[in-house]
């Protein structure tokens, strides 16, 4: 039983990556859509937007989503993503 539990973490440890993109945005407004646009992705695990670097940190499964969703969704509600523009 324990070394199913381990595969099964294992599993899951290989799908996990955590990366930064430059996000555009000013205020703690921005902060909470940004954060609630990318955690809103199925897979994402946390996002982290800091509003003086504009960088987003994004936990998330890359076996259940990528970046290219993940700013996809952020641009949705109006914040540019470098490679997609908000409204």
């Amino acid at each position: 039983m324990a070394g199913l539990l381990l595969i099964g973490m294992g599993v899951f440890a290989m799908g996990k990556k955590t990366e930064k993109v430059k996000v555009s945005g000013n205020c703690g407004m921005c902060e909470t859509r940004i954060e609630k646009a990318a955690k809103g992705v199925n897979g994402v695990k946390s996002a982290d937007w800091d509003q003086k670097t504009k960088q987003l940190e994004i936990s998330y499964d890359e076996t259940k989503t990528n970046m290219e969703t993940i700013r996809k969704a952020v641009a949705t509600v109006g914040h540019d993503t470098g490679k997609f523009n908000g409204f």
